[in-house]
């Protein structure tokens, strides 16, 4: 689970400098539980155990992450034997394992176990393809790097027989393998049976935990999955990419075959086949499998008792963790969650950002199931709990079915959270439905719980993976017995070793009850060594287990022990990497180191083990995710991993001398970090970065060399503006991913909308864009409009006919001083400069300024010749202008610098000019070709609308680079279209012409 996800190894600080050993054990732990409720650790010292089974006849089966099932006879058996090793199958690395276990309905009758992994091998290869570091933990080399490009495995649910002896008998019957998986989280979760004594598994997306993963990623080779809608070695692209996370959503495609990924499927028990009754009958054996999908975690889930419900605990990204209902697995249509199109009840943005069209369909349809409840990670749940909040990680549910609790708790849905330490309770309501409003927090003090389950006497068990261990929550009927408490100081010295030992933290549940103190110094089961609450004992060279038992004035009695450790330990010593050290994604991270013991002779290479463990610390509240472990090394190397910040990791070495003494030394790496900026112009547009969206602008401190995603919206509304996209900085598209290496700023650039007119020979105005439909203006019986124009207010304006007559629509206050040719077309091109003001140019270059305009001084005069065609104004030199010629000559006017155009010898072609506020502008040929002129970069992308030949480019417009961040504007054809260039603000279609009278286009652009 990331975010996330189970992890290992004991907690320390920020640097542990000193020899630490193994800490004193108690029979009952301090927890945050309601009155009466007890936390009880009943099997300590495993190996990273992820899950717990209870079977009928008392025994009890726990997974290791590793690979190995523990199988005690009872919680009080001190010796487990292992049931089955599978190490060499099972891929024991990061997030990934044996996570799932469980027993036959009927078990032992039926002699079956049933388990969940992460397996070393492609589906259908064989393992191990990973090489492993030591025989229990395995390794991603570099490249593909396990969190840049990932080492791609499979997941299996598997049948394992029960021999005679207790342990399994006979080979693995693999009953499902797929789930192909990129990513080193999200990997297969739980298994268990069903009430219609069907088999159940779920498993997560495979994808990146850290940014939007359409898969685009993979080395050596791109979509190592062959991932749709192209195969492996093909690099996916959005919109159509159904790669990385967008396997959760693989049942929307019908097309191909179907992966398992995200979902949860329902099989036969002896043959994986699809179960009978399954919502889905026709496709594909996967397709047939699943019953729910849309997920991105399904870590874990459970049966409601007496029903056929399926409640789901889904791993949320950055946003929500979610508990999700299905009232019946086998009632079509197969329920869709959502993943990656939604996290929670909401759109995901980075996902929504890059307009999938996976999620444009299920946004479409509105088909999503929301979750039955959420949370949030900056909230509490309950707000009387004490819970961390910054990061969370849905990760156990189980429903109570009676028992020695309160009869309130009858129906009761319990669920943890690893990455929080706590467990909460939804009590049912009425009708046996968890009932929302109910949410308490229930055991605010749980150690790292990653399973939940009902066991011995109705009580809830839960896993602790951390320390390794299994707790009990016990409600004692009745009048409960005292509870005892040591502290020994100190636990751990040099022999011979005085120990003030001290019972005063014992406590007696009934009041007014006096406790006395009996005390087992010599580990032989009788409590006769000493009285009293305190006392002082020497302890000779050993380990030696203390016992306390105290009895109240009733004559009921606790126990607690504790471990004194008598001796000199070995002294670890890490020699590499110094203290400070840091590290960048991707940096080959060595160590070394060395150890003596109690005689400080130094021990061999055998005696020493290693464990990285990655440190998360989401709004500085820390969870640990395992990276690597290596034993019977000196020394060994990592690759820097991909993740977000604030992370840093941990390097532990373990020294075990030949008596099997232990001590253990960190040391703390923390990585380089650089500062990113994320900016929007205009300001205030909601851009995601890694999925997490925020008004811009924001900035983002990252590990240096960490890939990230970035998704901006297509449009959105600020203000009373509706902005659409126009670019990155970068040159990243709408949604892209990018690798830090140095401080940058990404700015996405947005412009209004653009709304106006578009303008027919007759008059007509045609709006654009959601423009309001023109009032007043003017309608020809012959083709005599030459030109419109908008006012500054971006709505009103003028049509020009070709005698000069300026025609107002929408309100356009009337204009005086205008030009009229009597008898003669001669006006050409129309400029506002204000309400009611502008200029008229005329076909010689005769320039003609109405209602106040400024005289711009003498313009061009091609006498005899009708060939002025345009005339600009240049922003921010309200004196500044250009005649543009049909050859495409640019005249400069009232002092404006020279800006040679192209010229078109002979060939009356220029039909369009517009002017940049930064220098430079674009002249349109009357084919499409759009020339850039003075200092204005070449366009990114030509119209490609008109074929030579067919002279129809009618008007250019440009949106203004300096206000957009963009070279790029719009080219009206003769025939009505409108085509964009060198930018991405999209204009419809406005009008469809039989032939060639479009006269211009005028559009409000800021």
């Amino acid at each position: 689970m990331r975010r996330r996800v189970v992890a290992a190894a004991v907690l320390f600080g920020a640097l542990v400098p000193a020899v630490l050993s193994s800490a004193p054990k108690a029979s009952a732990t301090a927890s945050g539980l309601p009155a009466g409720f007890q936390d009880n650790l009943v099997i300590g010292e495993l190996d990273v155990p992820t899950a717990v089974r209870f079977s009928p006849d008392g025994r009890v089966f726990v997974a290791e992450k590793r690979g190995t099932i523990k199988v005690f006879t009872g919680l009080s058996d001190p010796a487990p034997r292992v049931f089955a090793d599978l190490r060499t199958q099972v891929y024991n690395y990061s997030d990934r394992g044996l996570l799932g276990l469980t027993l036959a309905p009927n078990f032992p009758t039926d002699p079956h176990l049933y388990i969940a992994y992460t397996a070393n091998a492609d589906i259908g290869g064989t393992a191990p393809k990973w090489p492993p570091s030591d025989v229990s933990t395995d390794s991603c080399p570099n490249p593909p790097g396990a969190t840049t490009d990932g080492c791609v495995v499979s997941a299996r649910v598997s049948r394992l027989t029960v021999g005679n002896d207790g342990l399994m008998s006979g080979a693995e019957q693999v009953l499902v393998n797929d789930w192909c998986q990129q990513f080193p989280s999200h990997s297969i979760g739980t298994v268990a049976f069903g009430p219609d004594g069907y088999l159940y598994a779920g498993a997560g997306d495979g994808a990146s935990f850290d940014t939007v993963d359409y898969g685009q990623f993979g080395s050596p080779k791109k979509n190592p999955c062959g991932d749709p809608p192209t195969g492996v070695g093909t690099n996916l692209t959005a919109p159509t990419s159904e790669g990385g996370a967008l396997r959760s959503q693989d049942m929307q495609t019908t097309g191909d075959p179907t992966g398992l990924d995200g979902s949860i499927i329902r099989i036969d028990s002896a043959t994986g086949a699809p179960a009978p009754g399954n919502p889905t009958t026709t496709g594909d054996t996967n397709a047939r499998r699943i019953v729910s999908y849309g997920y991105r975690n399904p870590f874990r889930f459970a049966f409601r008792p007496g029903t056929s419900e399926l409640w789901v605990g889904d791993v949320g990204w950055n946003t929500t963790e979610e508990i999700n209902r299905i009232a019946s697995p086998t009632a079509a249509p197969v329920a869709n969650f959502g993943w990656p199109c939604y996290e929670g009840a909401e759109q995901q943005p980075g996902y929504s950002a890059t307009g999938f069209n996976l999620c444009t369909q299920l946004y479409n349809a509105g088909t999503a199931k929301p979750p039955f409840f959420s949370y949030t990670h900056q909230t509490k749940i309950d707000p009387n709990e004490t819970c961390p909040m910054s990061t969370a990680a849905i990760s156990g549910l189980a429903f109570y079915q009676g028992g020695s609790y309160p009869t309130a708790y009858g129906g009761t849905l319990f669920f943890a959270d690893y990455a929080r330490q706590c467990i909460w309770s939804i009590r049912a309501g009425s009708d046996g439905v968890p009932d929302p409003t109910t949410v308490k927090v229930f055991d605010d003090g749980a150690s790292f719980p990653v399973d939940l389950e009902i066991g011995p006497g109705g009580d809830l068990f839960y896993v602790d993976i951390v320390t390794g261990a299994i707790h009990r929550i016990s409600y004692p009927t009745g009048v409960q017995p005292p509870r005892a408490d040591i502290v020994a100081s100190p636990s751990v010295g040099s022999a011979p070793l005085d120990v003030h030992l001290d019972g005063s933290g014992s406590t007696d549940p009934s009041p007014n009850e006096a406790l006395s103190y009996a005390w087992d110094l010599d580990h032989d089961g009788a409590y006769d060594d000493a009285a009293g609450q305190v006392i002082n004992h020497t302890f000779p060279y050993g380990d030696h287990t203390v016992g306390l038992q105290v009895t109240d004035t009733d004559g009921r009695q606790g126990t607690t022990s504790v471990t004194i450790h008598s001796g000199t330990t070995p002294v670890p010593v890490i020699d590499t990497p110094s203290a400070g050290s840091t590290w960048k994604v991707g940096d080959t991270i060595s160590f070394t180191g060395h150890a003596a013991d109690q005689a400080n002779t130094p021990l061999p290479a055998e005696g020493l083990s290693w464990d990285v463990v990655l440190y998360h610390c989401p709004g500085n509240v820390c969870h640990t995710h395992p990276v690597q472990s290596f034993t019977g090394v000196a020394g060994g190397s990592i690759d820097g991993p991909n993740h977000d910040y604030p992370s840093h990791l941990q390097l532990r070495l373990t020294a075990t001398d030949s008596f099997g003494h232990t001590a253990t030394v960190a040391r703390d790496l923390y990585p380089e970090t650089i500062d990113l900026s994320v900016q929007s112009r205009p300001a205030g547009i909601a851009v995601a970065f890694d999925g997490t969206q925020r008004l811009a602008p924001y900035a983002v401190t990252v590990i240096k060399g960490s890939t990230h995603s970035l998704a901006a919206p297509a449009s959105q509304v600020v203000g009373s503006d509706r902005y659409s996209f126009g670019g990155w900085s970068d040159a990243g598209g709408r949604a892209h991913s990018l690798v830090t290496s140095t401080p940058t700023s990404y700015v996405a650039s947005y412009g209004v909308v653009a709304k106006g007119y578009l303008l027919d020979g007759f008059g007509g105005l045609h709006a654009v864009n959601g423009a309001a439909p023109a009032t007043g203006g003017a309608t020809f019986s012959f083709d005599i409009a030459r030109a419109v124009a908008l006012a500054p207010d971006g709505q009103s304006g003028y049509v020009l006919d070709g005698f000069g007559g300026l025609h107002g629509f929408n309100a356009a206050p009337p204009v005086a001083g205008t030009p009229y040719f009597a008898g003669r077309d001669l006006a050409r091109d129309l400029v506002l400069t204000g309400a009611g003001q502008g200029y008229v140019l005329d076909a010689y270059g005769g320039i003609h300024r109405f209602g106040g305009a400024p005289d711009l001084g003498a313009g061009p005069y091609f006498p005899g010749f009708d060939i002025a065609r345009r005339l600009a104004l240049v922003p921010g030199h309200p004196r500044w202008a250009y005649v543009l010629d049909g050859y495409g000559g640019v005249h400069a006017i009232g002092g404006a610098p020279a800006l040679p155009g192209p010229y078109f010898a002979g060939h009356d072609v220029a039909r369009g000019l517009t002017l940049r506020s930064t220098g430079g502008g674009y002249l349109l040929d009357a084919f499409g070709g759009v020339h850039a002129l003075g200092s204005a970069p070449p366009v990114s992308t030509d119209p490609g609308t008109y074929t030579a030949g067919v002279p129809s480019a009618a008007a250019l417009v440009l949106t203004d680079p300096a206000a957009l961040g963009e070279s790029g504007g719009y080219v009206a054809s003769g025939f009505g279209a409108v085509t964009r260039f060198g930018t991405p603000f999209a204009i419809a279609r406005p009008a469809t012409f039989g032939y060639d009278i479009t006269r211009g286009l005028a559009l409000s652009i800021r």
